[in-house]
């Protein structure tokens, strides 16, 4: 029938113009996330280095905007190129918002909680029960697996601690160890 080409052609205009507003909005993000990473390094190479270590203080965020600045130009280039799948956009699946907003908000407190605790009780112990919560926070219920987090965050932990005091030289908080 005619109503149901009718329907059927106002659904891909729509469906093309979702894609056009992804693939706008993908192209904005990547454009200010690649003048953040630009500042970010511009500013860490100015950073001085008041104890002369392995590493100096500016490395690890010239490290960060270079990841951010490469990730922005994936971005940049796959709203250039269109090679995103557009979820919800006319298939029946609606975004969980209050879930993730809840899951991004929680994110932000436990990161805080975690950057207080890693001076009082220490790197080790803050990052044993920081990591396992994260996990938690950031998996569906039907994927938790109390021991197999355990296992991620002790060898993690362990991994971080060796990198950055034996490999980089640094010294990380102790606390209470």
């Amino acid at each position: 029938s005619s109503e149901g080409e009718c329907a059927r052609a106002v659904f891909a205009v729509c469906a093309r113009h979702d894609m056009t507003l992804v693939r706008i909005k993908d192209l904005v993000a990547g454009a200010v996330l690649l003048v953040l990473a630009i500042i970010v390094h511009i500013v860490a190479r100015r950073i001085e280095a008041r104890i002369p270590m392995g590493v100096d203080s500016g490395f690890f965020p010239e490290v960060a905007s270079g990841l951010l600045g490469f990730l922005a130009l994936v971005i940049i280039l796959q709203a250039v190129l269109g090679r995103r799948e557009v979820r919800g956009a006319g298939d029946g699946v609606e975004p969980e918002l209050p879930r993730n907003l809840f899951r991004v908000a929680a994110t932000c407190l436990l990161i805080v909680v975690y950057g207080l605790c890693v001076p009082r009780v220490g790197f080790v112990l803050a990052t044993l029960a920081y990591l396992p919560l994260q996990f938690l926070l950031l998996s569906a219920a039907e994927d938790r697996n109390w021991p197999m987090f355990g296992v991620i965050a002790a060898v993690a932990t362990g991994v971080i601690y060796v990198v950055f005091s034996f490999g980089f030289g640094l010294i990380l908080p102790s606390g209470l160890l």
